[in-house]
C-alpha cells in the first residue's frame, strides 16, 4: 500500500503526515491560508466541499492508507459533508460567500478553538487543493463533486448516509490515474 503519492500538478505529498484531523481544523486552515494562496468567495458550501476534495484525493494518493479527515462523510441530499464543519459554520456565517475580510474574519472566529495544523504532508495538499480549486466557484464544486459516479452518487443510489472511505478512495486513485495519463500525453 502507499503511503504517499503524487497529485496531479505534480505534487509530492511526501511522508511528513500530521493527522487526521477534525473537519473543523482542516477547513480552519484553509480559512486562514496566507493572501497568496486565499480562496476567493468562500461560502460554507465552498470549504465544505474543499475538504472533501482534499479528504479525497488523499485517500486516493495513498490507496487508502493516509485520512485527512477522521469524520466519517455524510451523503446528505444535496452532496457529500462533514457534518461538524457544516454545523459548525453555516450557523455564524449563512450561505453567501465569504468575500470580503469582514466575513472572512467571522468564519476565522467560529473555528478559532480548533486544533491548527502543522506544516507537513496535510498543508501542501491543502495549499495545492486551495491552487487548483479555490478558484472554482460553489456551483462548479457541487457539480464536480456530485458527478454520476461520484462516491455520493453511489452512496445515494445504495441507501447509505455515509459515504464509505474505501469508495472516496478507489474514485480518487481512479481519478488520479487518469489525470496522470492526460498530463503524461
Amino acid at each position: 500500500m502507499k503511503k504517499n503519492g503524487l497529485l496531479p500538478g505534480g505534487l509530492e505529498l511526501g511522508d511528513d503526515f500530521k493527522g487526521p484531523f477534525s473537519a473543523c481544523s482542516v477547513g480552519k486552515y484553509i480559512v486562514n491560508l496566507p493572501d497568496e494562496h486565499q480562496v476567493p468567495d468562500l461560502s460554507v458550501i465552498k470549504l465544505v466541499r474543499m475538504v472533501y476534495i482534499a479528504h479525497g484525493w488523499l485517500l486516493g494518493a495513498t490507496d487508502g492508507a493516509r485520512l485527512l479527515v477522521n469524520e466519517k462523510v455524510e451523503a446528505r441530499q444535496k452532496g457529500p459533508a462533514f457534518r461538524s464543519l457544516y454545523e459548525t459554520t453555516i450557523q455564524y456565517i449563512g450561505r453567501k460567500p465569504v468575500s470580503d475580510r469582514q466575513r472572512r474574519q467571522k468564519m476565522v472566529e467560529v473555528l478559532a478553538g480548533y486544533r491548527d495544523i502543522e506544516e507537513g504532508a496535510e498543508t501542501r495538499l491543502l495549499r495545492h487543493i486551495a491552487k487548483f480549486y479555490g478558484s472554482y466557484d460553489t456551483n462548479t464544486l457541487i457539480e464536480r463533486t456530485s458527478l454520476p459516479r461520484s462516491p455520493w452518487k453511489t452512496a445515494l443510489s445504495w441507501g447509505d448516509i455515509i459515504i464509505d472511505n474505501k469508495l472516496i478512495a478507489d474514485y480518487y486513485r481512479r481519478c488520479l490515474a487518469a489525470s496522470v495519463k492526460v498530463e503524461a500525453a
